[in-house]
């Protein structure tokens, strides 16, 4: 359960985050006090966590706290955050609103507001019963509902911008409406959880491209390095006595490749930088003692590899292209799959869910039945209402 001190009415001013900006498919509330149905009220209360559970990424059961505040239902982590402004649920990729300029103005002695997640009841379960009979009027007035309808669970669909009002008495409960509609979103949101799991299997893909692209890029950074410095040498090398002169054409082979010295081959290289110390002919000192500071460092480099490790070929321009291009392939792929994730989760319209959910439980579309003329709640609200049982028809005949 997420804690939020927000007040209702003014929750749903907000500009309401739909499922593909990572938003909820459906807002909940229950509408019930503790006399209008026990049955109802108490199993609510009592499929606490299963009702966590049950609702999943994609909808949220809101309960409102006294005076302010909202209780929201969902699989969230323990953990104390705060609610930005655009909402972001603390923990989750779920948040409740839209970015905006419109933020939540708070009048209580804590002006800010936040949010707590739970997966059992925070508070006493006594003070729960209580906050749910004690709001029931609010929410009834605030949606519209008769008290005729009582109890009932109100859905609000952010994306169709709609809600829906569902008569909740047996045998339809608040954990049986949350079943059907889970069992009804189940293919949309399959197709959302492979969307998710292709694209994270190809974000994988991409980090891995991206630390290979980055170890090949060093690796052809360290040869072009010593493609130079070998240069380098070959050069200076001119004017010299023909020890000296050999070699600098040995170090300058033996650096083309990409593997530590053996001992002989540092004593013959420990013995060339103390040969050039003094023999550089015409090269000036600064460029000698950068020439001789370069090979010092470009050997401690070539050493400090693993002995045991097989050499391996200096990276050529091709394979920096070849790594570029599978890393841009797969930031292309998650562009493809992030507008499918998008475009499955604009498919999850709820309006269908609650209508094959509530076919499911037996109630029927009402267009007046429990709904009051007047309401402060602006989207246009569809309710559905358990059958009336009708007593047997009794038919006299004449004799």
């Amino acid at each position: 359960m997420l804690i939020i001190n927000v007040p209702t009415d003014a929750l749903l001013k907000l500009p309401l985050a739909p499922a593909e900006d990572g938003g909820f498919a459906g807002l909940i509330f229950l509408v019930c006090r503790a006399s209008d149905d026990p049955q109802v009220y108490l199993e609510f209360f009592e499929g606490w966590g299963s009702i966590h559970d049950l609702t999943g990424r994609y909808l949220a059961v809101i309960t409102p706290m006294p005076e302010s505040g909202v209780v929201v239902a969902g699989p969230f982590a323990g953990g104390i955050g705060y609610v930005v402004r655009d909402m972001h649920l603390f923990g989750e990729e779920r948040q409740l609103q839209r970015y905006s300029r419109q933020a939540v103005c708070m009048d209580d002695a804590d002006p800010t507001p936040r949010a707590f997640s739970a997966a059992a009841m925070p508070r006493d379960e006594l003070e729960h019963r209580s906050v749910v009979t004690n709001t029931a009027t609010q929410l009834q007035e605030f949606f519209g509902i008769s008290e005729s309808f009582l109890p009932c669970a109100v859905i609000v669909a952010p994306q169709e911008r709609a809600a829906f009002a569902v008569q909740l008495a047996k045998p339809v409960t608040m954990y049986g409406l949350l079943k059907q509609l889970k069992v009804a979103m189940e293919p949309a949101v399959t197709r959302i959880n492979q969307t998710e799991a292709e694209l994270a299997a190809t974000r994988q893909d991409w980090h891995r491209g991206q630390r290979a692209l980055q170890e090949l890029s060093e690796a052809h950074e360290s040869s072009e390095r010593r493609g130079r410095l070998a240069r380098q040498l070959t050069d200076a090398a001119d004017q010299m006595d023909s020890d000296t002169v050999h070699l600098c054409h040995w170090m300058s082979s033996r650096l083309r490749r990409n593997s530590p010295l053996t001992a002989a081959e540092n004593a013959r290289a420990q013995r060339l930088l103390t040969l050039l110390h003094g023999r550089f002919g015409a090269l000036p000192l600064k460029e000698r003692r950068r020439l001789l500071k370069s090979l010092r460092r470009t050997l401690n480099g070539l050493n400090q590899a693993d002995p045991e490790t097989p050499p391996v070929a200096d990276p050529t321009d091709d394979d920096l292209r070849a790594a570029a291009e599978r890393v841009h392939a797969c930031h292309e792929a998650i562009g493809r799959l992030q507008a499918e994730k998008r475009r499955r989760c604009r498919a999850l319209s709820l309006g269908p869910v609650v209508v094959s959910a509530t076919e499911a439980l037996g109630l029927r579309r009402t267009e007046t039945h429990g709904l009051l003329s007047w309401r402060r709640f602006s989207w246009p609200i569809t309710a559905f209402a358990v059958p009336q049982r009708q007593g047997p028809s009794i038919r006299f005949g004449r004799s």
